[in-house]
């Protein structure tokens, strides 16, 4: 799963209506649109939106995304996030898993989007707190 919250600058009050639009690789390190699944009904699969609740959390609950080729290097496992809320500026970025293998090699990943991660016999469960600047 993956768990955070997102504040506005103040770090008191959330933003009204925080979505989050969240997509990553499959276990297989796949996407849903990179031909690996040629039916239709495999469209828009590992791709949802989250909506922050009153206090700017949110929650949702995925699987760890497998690696891919980019060129001759492994990307990590990473999940992808856009977020956005009215009267702050958009964000995109991706999430990274600590640990990873392929981090260090990694031309796009940057320390700060490293994400906390406890593992439990229940599975993974990572945190992130976004801030959004206002617009």
């Amino acid at each position: 799963g993956l768990r955070g919250r997102v504040p506005s600058l103040d770090c008191r009050s959330p933003p009204a209506g925080a979505a989050l639009d969240v997509w990553q690789a499959d276990g297989d390190g796949h996407y849903d649109n990179d031909g690996a699944h040629p039916l239709a009904a495999q469209a828009f699969r590992m791709r949802g939106k989250v909506v922050c609740d009153a206090r700017g959390e949110f929650e949702l609950w995925t699987l760890v995304p497998g690696r891919y080729l980019n060129g001759r290097n492994y990307r990590p496992a990473h999940i992808h996030v856009k977020l956005a809320a009215a009267g702050h500026r958009p964000l995109t970025t991706q999430l990274y898993f600590p640990d990873d293998p392929y981090n260090a090699s990694d031309p796009f990943i940057v320390p700060s989007l490293i994400m906390d991660v406890e593992r439990a016999a229940s599975g993974t469960v990572a945190h992130y707190d976004f801030v959004l600047l206002p617009s």
